[in-house]
């Protein structure tokens, strides 16, 4: 299999963990005809040059939040529109590659939270990780705040420190080599969210490991809690 498509056959299966849902974000193909959603409606049909939004969430009367992934790499990732301030951009000015809405929930007292998932593949660097979107009704200046989880890297075409094999087609002779040599590298297998609608809910992420050095592999988990009004690790 030629090694793009492996890597985006390979990328997909590892970041597609459950099936998307529809609480907060929903399809803009869907959310679009609502009467809820008709400011950004117009505003998307009055500005054709704008990025064709995947997911849209409504925040409030006059922000909405969509999910990008059909244009460049630096393009794609959590949009905001601001009806008020007629702005309509990246969220926090950063682009978040291979963005999808993993999953939606609640912890104490229905506060809402949204796990998000990336991929980025760059310069002979593949890097994946979490994020969460959390919504903050009380803040004045920012309905919510989107950061950073939890994130790994690895070899973007092999997966893990990237080994592949090569085979002499007069001698029979097979190789193996492997791309990165040193240090180590991970990859998400799973996750799973425990304890919902209460003050316990926690994210767990199933990893494994390679040190590239010496081939040894180890699996782990890690997990994430509440601390201070954040999900933190081994809080």
């Amino acid at each position: 299999m030629n090694k793009i498509i492996s890597y985006f056959v390979y990328a997909v299966s590892i970041v597609s963990f459950s099936a998307q849902a529809e609480n907060f974000f929903q399809s803009c193909s869907v959310a679009l005809k609502l009467p809820s959603f008709k400011v950004l409606r117009e505003y998307l049909e009055s500005n054709p040059d704008k990025p064709s939004p995947d997911d849209c969430f409504r925040l409030n009367n006059y922000q909405f939040l969509l999910t990008v992934t059909d244009t460049g790499r630096l393009g794609q990732g959590l949009y905001e529109y601001d009806f008020n301030a007629n702005t309509f951009g990246l969220s926090d000015l950063r682009p978040i590659p291979g963005i999808k809405i993993e999953k939606e929930f609640e912890g104490m007292n229905h506060k809402r939270f949204v796990l998000m998932s990336w991929s980025n593949a760059h310069q002979g660097n593949w890097t994946q990780g979490f994020n969460i979107i959390q919504l903050t009704p009380t803040r004045e200046d920012k309905s919510y705040v989107n950061y950073l989880l939890l994130a790994t890297g690895q070899d973007p075409e092999s997966g893990l420190c990237g080994h592949w094999e090569t085979t002499d087609p007069k001698t029979g002779k097979t190789e193996k080599h492997q791309n990165i040599m040193k240090g180590k590298t991970a990859a998400i297998s799973s996750y799973r969210i425990l304890n919902e609608d209460t003050e316990h809910v926690s994210i767990v992420f199933n990893i494994t490991e390679e040190n590239c050095e010496t081939s040894e592999f180890k699996t782990y988990t890690k997990t994430f809690r509440l601390n201070d009004g954040l999900f933190k690790e081994g809080a």
